[in-house]
């Protein structure tokens, strides 16, 4: 019991010392910086600071140090619990318990704007963590030797240029991969994937049958035993196509189309196909629709899917902290009904740099940008890895801004395509054209694309018109 009294006198009094310190500071939400282990983690609503005191989101940081969380809403009463350790807090109450033993709060715990918020040097104390102040960087440090039997998840946007490849490496050695880029990004794909270390994927998704999302997959079905393929069901005549599917056929794996459905890869991981219909003229709106829900943090990953479809799937759960935006940032994609749905902190698009196509586009940027949304981008960045514990997540960059500017200090803007060659494409139809054609002159501007060869057209995944048969 001595202990356990001279230590919470510690507590007490290196709390007033962290106040005193914080006192002359007012850091508005968003800008205190929180490092658990020396990683960065971002919270939803951040910390924040009232009266001098840093207050943390109840739920999200205890879990984030790796305890359960109980909630009694009759009591307003908070339960942390970690090992055997177990921490009980009333909200708007001063005095808390820790395993039993009463411990005054220099601050109580409040709740904010509908969140639950706590005082964070009690909880990180209270759970025998080490937490830090720095004044002059506002950045919170916590040491905790409980974390390392939490599970992470990886999410990889790899940079295939102007296409799309993502690796979800999740616990247990249960790997998933959407699309892998251009028929030339094959190679690329699997060796990334072997710098990680697979034997085997247990889920592959061809979300639509273009060649800058199936290209490589021929590849990786080779190079990998693969235990499950989704698609979308869309069969093409391409070249590309062909070789995807005689690569599904020889690999004996077992395929599905793709309709609602729940993968359950354990430690309270889940990850959903989300049935958006079906035989949509514009194959890019029969892309397969993908979430990933790891407890507070979720991930929607959309293909090319574009605003047409968007509209139609409002009512569905998709929510999410981090967005892989559709079409390479195309403005045909990530519609404003759309983004406002979803709510994402994080996007990333997967766009090749100075592409004809000017992905990602202005509109789009602009839209993510009122929103808040910090934006990355492969063509800035290159691979991106998104790491979470299912509480907190983080990004191997700083996240691009639009308003910032390059590594080299140069202003980021976005690409423009170009505006005359020997064939003009429609980025609705995915069809190709000679300028004089009949349909060439229908297709508005924001959906022309222009190709100097032929077979520049093929490889973007284009289809010659029947009418002028370029």
């Amino acid at each position: 019991m001595r202990y356990i009294q001279n230590h919470w006198l510690k507590v007490f009094f290196s709390g007033v010392i962290f106040l005193f310190i914080l006192g002359p500071f007012s850091f508005a939400s968003g800008e205190i910086k929180v490092l658990i282990n020396g990683q960065e983690k971002q919270f939803s609503p951040s910390p924040i600071v009232q009266n001098g005191s840093t207050l943390v989101p109840m739920r999200p940081f205890f879990e984030a140090l790796g305890a359960q969380v109980e909630w009694n809403g009759s009591t307003k009463t908070v339960i942390g619990k970690r090992d055997d350790t177990v921490v009980s807090l009333t909200i708007n109450q001063k005095m808390a318990t820790v395993n039993g033993n009463d411990v005054s709060l220099s601050f109580p715990g409040k709740i904010i704007n509908g969140n639950t918020f706590i005082p964070l040097r009690f909880v990180g104390e209270a759970l025998g963590d080490q937490v830090g102040y720095n004044a002059q960087t506002a950045t919170i440090s916590i040491t905790s030797t409980q974390l390392s039997q939490i599970p992470t998840i990886k999410v990889h946007f790899i940079d295939v240029g102007q296409a799309d490849s993502i690796y979800i490496q999740a616990p247990n050695h249960y790997d998933i991969l959407i699309d892998a880029g251009n028929n030339e990004d094959g190679s690329t794909i699997v060796n990334y994937l072997k710098g990680q270390g697979l034997d085997d994927i247990e889920l592959m998704i061809a979300t639509h049958p273009h060649e800058d999302h199936i290209g490589g997959l021929d590849d990786v079905l080779k190079a990998f035993d693969i235990e499950e393929v989704i698609d979308s069901g869309e069969e093409e005549t391409t070249r590309t196509y062909t070789d995807y599917w005689h690569a599904v056929e020889e690999e004996k794996t077992e395929y599905l189309q793709d309709q609602d459905m729940t993968f359950d890869l354990g430690n309270g991981i889940r990850f959903d196909i989300l049935e958006t219909g079906d035989g949509y003229e514009n194959v890019n709106d029969n892309s397969v629709l993908t979430k990933l829900d790891y407890h507070n943090v979720e991930f929607l990953f959309t293909g090319d899917m574009e605003s047409d479809v968007e509209s139609k799937i409002l009512e569905k759960d998709i929510q999410a902290d981090i967005l892989k935006v559709g079409h390479h940032g195309s403005n045909t994609s990530s519609s404003e009904a759309f983004l406002k749905k979803v709510n994402p902190k994080v996007a990333v698009i997967s766009v090749g740099k100075d592409n004809t196509y000017g992905h990602p586009h202005q509109e789009t940027l602009a839209r993510l940008t009122d929103m808040g949304v910090s934006i990355y981008r492969t063509d800035v960045s290159g691979t991106i890895v998104v790491s979470t514990d299912g509480n907190t997540y983080s990004v191997n960059e700083d996240p691009d801004r639009i308003s910032g500017n390059n590594a080299d200090g140069t202003a980021i803007t976005p690409g423009v395509p170009a505006s005359s060659g020997k064939y003009l494409g429609n980025m609705n139809t995915k069809k190709f054209h000679v300028p004089d054609c009949s349909s060439a002159q229908k297709i508005l501007p924001e959906n022309r694309i222009w190709f100097q060869i032929r077979e520049e057209a093929l490889k973007a995944g284009y289809e010659p018109c029947g009418i002028c048969k370029p």
